[in-house]
């Protein structure tokens, strides 16, 4: 009834997405409340869109804060986003309707500048839009004549539904053609075809081959650029980020990957024109703020492959923001392949001097790892935190301390035990590719936790994990969130 405060609207957005951003942390550690909230906030989004209450411009936003906040988007969200407005796309649509409907759509994506900016546009809907929609879509972007959108095509081969990838898959058959089908699409399907599951790739190995019968150049990939890779050493939740930068002119490539343990890629972000200056402020504020060492090529080769085969192994795609960053960085051998952690604990600890693993040494080694809470800035939120922690303390209310955190280390690390001896390892492989000496002097510490908890040493023989078993209990009882 009044004009609407922009400012106002645009600040309550922001508070709307870093909320849900939170709820979602406490989701994915099993805090049954937070799932409840989710739930009935997307509820309520599916009432409201049944109303009259809100124009479709503010129920997209309402609905594009999940997206944003990285938060899956219940199907029935989408079909009363879908059937909010009678002039709005509709699923069950029949395809000459359909496609007249979206021609409009199609019109203003096929003036984007490169098919990445193509799904980009669409990403902040892609996660309410029916699947269906977004298979017809990949159908009509390959038949369209604006060859950025028939580029779009295989970076469709990223979609979180089986029924676009597949989709995708078929009409890239289709079109597999040198006047339809460009050199730069034909590379980017060959090593996305390593990036999605294995029972999609039937339909994508038919497309290449077919493109290469019918005498589609593949394009060469760049040679790969002088690199700058900041590492952040893995926190208290298994999150570590890798920071990307090359060759700097006016403008140049910053990147980042979040990887995640037993979840994958939990973030990926690319500016291939990003001012020199800001790249210069955000790196000297990274440095600042956090533990990030400067790595070698290959500890971005290793760490990306592992949590990208996890992401698979667990249904999770990466998006097409890790395909520009390995066009410009070169990775054209990234797959997902996942470390036999301990195999690869045992060939490394191999190649330690004789002298390095007595016994003399080890306990030394796990003597100064078990201070490092106390005295080194990466192991600061080394605590298990989330609903087991607290339900098991709540269980022990009444017992002292000592004892509570004796569970902790008995039963819910022990537990834990291989995610904190993949932790270890995956650390002593940062520090290792560390380019200053300094910096790496901890890989060995690293390698002998990983190697000891490998092979079964009792935790309460481990100083460090004495040492977060007592955090997790202090950061439990104090209320510390992370």
């Amino acid at each position: 009834a009044v004009r609407h405060d922009e400012n106002l609207i645009a600040a309550y957005r922001w508070l709307l997405a870093n909320q849900l951003e939170l709820i979602r942390y406490r989701t994915e550690r099993g805090w049954t409340w937070a799932d409840k909230m989710l739930d009935e906030y997307q509820d309520r989004i599916s009432e409201i869109a049944k109303s009259d209450h809100l124009s479709p411009g503010d129920l997209f936003s309402l609905a594009a804060a999940l997206t944003d906040a990285k938060i899956p988007v219940d199907p029935k969200v989408s079909e009363a986003f879908f059937r909010v407005d009678p002039g709005t796309v509709r699923a069950e649509t029949s395809p000459e309707l359909l496609r007249a409907e979206i021609q409009p759509l199609i019109d203003q994506l096929g003036e984007a500048p490169d098919p990445f900016v193509v799904i980009e546009s669409l990403s902040e809907t892609a996660g309410f839009m029916p699947a269906e929609f977004r298979a017809f879509l990949a159908h009509e972007f390959a038949l369209s004549p604006y060859p950025v959108l028939r580029d779009a095509v295989p970076l469709m081969l990223l979609d979180s539904e089986a029924v676009v990838r597949r989709a995708a898959a078929a009409v890239l058959e289709q079109t597999a053609a040198a006047d339809t089908l460009s050199p730069a699409a034909l590379r980017r399907t060959i090593i996305l075809r390593n990036w999605i599951p294995e029972d999609d790739r039937a339909g994508v190995d038919r497309a290449i081959r077919k493109a290469r019968t019918k005498g589609v150049i593949c394009a060469q990939w760049n040679a790969p650029p002088k690199l700058s890779i900041l590492a952040l050493p893995i926190d208290g939740s298994g999150a570590n980020g890798l920071i990307l930068t090359a060759n700097p002119g006016k403008t140049g490539l910053f990147g980042g990957v979040l990887l995640k343990q037993n979840f994958g890629l939990r973030d990926i972000w690319c500016d291939r024109d990003k001012p020199r200056h800001e790249i210069g402020q955000a790196i000297e504020g990274i440095l600042e703020d956090t533990a990030a060492i400067e790595v070698e090529r290959h500890y971005l080769d290793v760490a990306l492959q592992h949590h990208l085969a996890i992401g698979l192994s667990n249904g999770r795609l990466p998006t097409p923001a890790l395909l520009a960053i390995a066009e410009s960085v070169g990775g054209v051998e990234w797959r997902g392949s996942r470390l036999d952690i301990d195999a690869e604990i045992a060939r490394v600890y191999s190649e330690l001097d004789p002298a390095e693993i007595a016994p003399a040494n080890i306990a030394a080694s796990l003597k100064r790892t078990g201070e490092w809470l106390h005295q080194e800035s990466f192991a600061e939120s080394w605590f298990e935190n989330d609903a087991e922690v607290s339900a098991m303390i709540d269980e022990m209310s009444g017992q002292d301390d000592d004892a509570i955190t004796g569970a902790i280390l008995s039963d819910l690390l022990e537990k834990r035990r291989g995610v904190w001896t993949e932790r270890f390892l995956l650390m002593a492989l940062w520090a290792r590719a560390a380019k200053s000496k300094n910096e790496g002097r901890y890989w060995r510490d690293f390698l002998i936790l990983a190697h000891e908890l490998s092979a079964g040493r009792p935790l309460e023989d481990v100083p460090i994990m004495a040492a977060i078993a007592q955090c997790t209990v202090s950061a439990a009882l104090s209320g510390t969130p992370f």
